[in-house]
């Protein structure tokens, strides 16, 4: 098609867009007109399409989403998955325990998962593999995958029959109401400040929002612990922070709070 048919392609697609549609038409339209957006080079109009159509509580399928996301930071426009849905990206990761210790806790001795407290780089119980006596300290890593997926793959290298942690601190202002929405391919377990707050033993194929766990955040800063075992080759999280409406918590940040200016 010349550039003037895209265009008028994409004019066709947005007055069709104004009627009544039924989503099965609707969203194949919306796909559609965003590809006519790029050819005619409005960038920032066709992203804006595809943030819509990828957003967690959008009209597509997880697969179809993480594909479409990952076409706005192509037309200059951020993701901004944080501000926008309140999904963490930035992480601590724990290197790989054996599988065992997905119904165990590490150094049950030592109180297990329940103690966890940040110390230094390390889980507050001092992570280690008890069989092997090693110490497995925390490693940051920040997802790049634009729907907010942690492969643990790609964050603590390829191993089998295991499981992994991972850890973000978060600073609230104040306490307050809030939600964790979590999606995994393999079993998972949440722990905050050390108290577990959620559990779940089946696999399944990582999606948005699959698990939601009302919970109240303190004020200040607290540790959010998940601990995720493998689905056969899969391995991933993807968490969001939001109220019970599914919008971000644009009052808390990740990590710890600065301090205010001239203290």
């Amino acid at each position: 098609l010349s550039t003037g048919s895209w265009k008028q392609a994409a004019m066709t697609y947005q007055e069709a867009l104004k009627m009544d549609l039924p989503s099965a038409q609707r969203t194949p339209a919306q796909l559609t007109m965003a590809e006519c957006l790029e050819k005619i080079d409005r960038k920032e109009e066709a992203a804006s399409v595809y943030l819509q159509l990828g957003k967690p509580q959008g009209p597509l399928p997880f697969v179809r989403a993480r594909r479409v996301l990952a076409r706005v930071p192509m037309l200059g426009t951020k993701l901004e998955l944080w501000k926008r849905h309140g999904l963490v990206t930035q992480w601590e990761v724990s290197k790989p325990f054996p599988a065992y210790y997905l119904r165990q806790p590490i150094l049950p001795e030592a109180g297990g998962e329940t103690s966890c407290r940040p110390t230094g780089n390390k889980i507050g119980f001092a992570a280690h593999a008890p069989e092997k006596g090693q110490e497995n300290s925390w490693e940051k890593f920040d997802s790049d995958d634009p729907a907010g997926v942690l492969d643990f793959y790609e964050a603590t290298g390829k191993s089998s029959d295991s499981c992994a942690y991972a850890r973000v601190k978060l600073s609230s202002p104040v306490e307050q109401p809030a939600q964790i929405r979590l999606g995994s391919d393999g079993p998972t377990a949440v722990w905050l400040n050390g108290e577990e707050v959620h559990r779940r033993e089946r696999t399944r194929s990582v999606s948005f929002d699959q698990d939601r766990i009302d919970l109240t955040l303190p004020k200040g800063t607290s540790t959010l612990l998940i601990k995720v075992g493998q689905n056969k080759e899969r391995w991933g999280l993807v968490l969001r922070l939001t109220n019970k409406a599914g919008q971000p918590i644009n009052n808390v940040t990740i990590g710890q709070p600065k301090p205010a200016a001239g203290k």
